[in-house]
Parts: C-alpha cells; sequence; structure tokens
C-alpha cells in the first residue's frame, strides 16, 4: 500500500501541471483526455522504477534512470500523442509538445516535491 501512495502523488501533480500546459499549447481540450492517457501509461512505471532502483542502488542510479527514464518518456508520449490523435499534425509538434509538458512538469514537479 506504501507504494500506491508514493505513485499518487506525483502522478497527480503530473496530470494537473501536463494537462495545464497542454491546453495552453494546443487550445484543443481534446488533447488534455491525450495527456492523461499519456501519463497513465508512462508517469507509474517511470516512478515504480525509480523507487526500486532509489530503494536498492541509491541515489546515484536514481538520478541516472530519472535523467534516462525522462528521454524515454519523452519520446514514447511524442509517439502516443501522434497515435491517439490520428498522426493529424506533425512529428515534430508531438516532438515539441511533449517536450515542454513533461520539460515543465519536472520542473515543478522538483519544486513541489522539494
Amino acid at each position: 500500500m506504501k507504494i500506491l501512495s508514493m505513485l499518487a502523488l506525483p502522478f497527480l501533480l503530473t496530470c494537473i501541471i501536463e494537462g495545464i500546459v497542454v491546453i495552453i499549447f494546443t487550445r484543443k481540450p481534446k488533447f488534455i483526455l491525450y495527456s492523461i492517457w499519456c501519463n497513465i501509461i508512462t508517469n507509474p512505471l517511470l516512478n515504480f522504477i525509480g523507487i526500486l532502483l532509489y530503494d536498492n542502488f541509491g541515489i546515484i542510479i536514481y538520478w541516472c534512470w530519472a535523467f534516462v527514464g525522462e528521454i524515454l518518456v519523452l519520446f514514447s508520449e511524442m509517439w502516443l500523442y501522434g497515435y491517439f490523435d490520428s498522426h493529424s499534425l506533425s512529428k515534430k509538434y508531438y516532438f515539441f509538445l511533449s517536450l515542454t509538458a513533461n520539460g515543465i512538469s519536472v520542473l515543478l514537479g522538483f519544486l513541489i516535491l522539494r
């Protein structure tokens, strides 16, 4: 049960922050839903692996995973946005949407959870 509570707050904060960024970036409400779907797929896995690595290997391995994991999330969500949107826009658009949403989310997440 402890692991679920450790995953819930980051997930909720990510959905809220990225939802706000996505609606400002796209001005299309359907992208809020896409953002939530992306985060359902990527966020718990990223954070669960991070918790396991931190608990078993320490902070240095955790930060290495955080860096690599966020890059994986960036490209995964870029693909997912395109998939959910039937690739009606360019890959560049989905890349910058994912980069902006995830970049702001990571920065604000660090500030909030400190």
